[in-house]
């Protein structure tokens, strides 16, 4: 069994080529769920349904998120009355996901109890695991006001200075026992190419994570989500920036160097300062820009770590 952490489109994508080879059942996925918002009453939590509708195959390719053939009569609907949250689009198949999950959770279910219910009812045969069954969520503050992650990248694009970033919740949320099972059982732990800031970053703040992995005997290798200096997806050049940290395939390497020990880089960056790190580094194409790509990327890092 191997273990990936995600969040974000990189994961996701990785994810994808994973399992292109192996069977669903020899992956397990830790999501973040910082993210996790509600809109209209109900509990929204993005990356664990982007895995679960790329498990499942309804993910939308084209717009990078939801259900593909989805409608939006409801969206449309509702914000013609009260436009409150026109910013956030969702769609009817993907609502009735949200309807389903939020009522379960009103009736007592954990959010992991949730997802394995939602994962079961798609034939979904991958272990998809939120990091926690707790509340945390990822706040950007700008030295006046904080605001929800979703609001920060979705409403203002990303369009707002960055003074602090908060996991709030964090300090006391416990991880998934389910998620340290994993990640104490697998051969193989991958840190997906999501952004390493708010999507990573509170996977990794969870009280234990990193124990976990730095006491599991897998092979542990991170996928860089950064080429040259650009970020593949998403505001993790800004976040980075923010926080005073350069936006490199090498700082990335230092925020995971005490728990990994390989980082996969694009071919042409520069891997002098990751192996004085003490990190290995395997050089190649990194691009995930369709089915091709997400396949041969997986399949270098499975021969390379995983016997199967």
């Amino acid at each position: 069994m191997l273990t990936l952490l995600s969040g974000g489109t990189g994961g996701r994508k990785l994810f994808e080529g994973l399992m292109s080879i192996l069977p669903q059942k020899e992956i397990s996925v830790i999501c973040n769920t910082a993210d996790d918002i509600e809109i209209y009453g109900l509990h929204i939590s993005p990356d664990v349904d982007s895995i679960l509708y790329a498990a499942a195959g309804i993910f939308d390719e084209e717009r990078g998120w939801g259900i593909k053939d989805d409608t939006f009569n409801f969206h449309n609907m509702i914000t013609r009355i009260v436009p409150t949250y026109s910013w956030f689009n969702l769609g009817d198949k993907d609502l009735a996901i949200h309807v389903i999950r939020t009522d379960l959770l009103r009736n007592g279910m954990k959010l992991s109890q949730v997802t394995n219910f939602l994962a079961n009812k798609f034939n979904v045969d991958c272990n998809i695991i939120p990091m926690t069954d707790d509340k945390v969520t990822t706040f950007i503050f700008d030295g006046i006001n904080k605001k929800h992650f979703q609001e920060f990248w979705v409403l203002f694009r990303g369009d707002m200075p960055i003074k602090q970033v908060i996991f709030e919740g964090i300090e006391k949320a416990q991880p998934c026992e389910k998620a340290i099972d994993a990640i104490l059982s697998s051969k193989l732990i991958i840190i997906g190419p999501s952004n390493p800031i708010t999507s990573i970053g509170p996977i990794l703040s969870l009280n234990k994570i990193k124990i976990a992995i730095q006491d599991s005997k897998a092979k542990k290798v991170a996928l860089s989500p950064i080429k040259g200096n650009n970020p593949y997806s998403g505001p993790a050049a800004k976040l980075m920036q923010s926080l005073g940290l350069e936006v490199s395939p090498l700082q990335v390497a230092k925020l995971y160097q005490d728990i990994i020990d390989y980082f996969v880089i694009d071919e042409n960056d520069d891997d002098s300062g990751i192996k004085q790190l003490g990190i290995d580094v395997i050089k190649t194409n990194i691009d995930m820009q369709n089915m091709n790509d997400k396949k041969r990327l997986a399949k270098i890092i499975l021969d390379k770590f995983y016997s199967f």
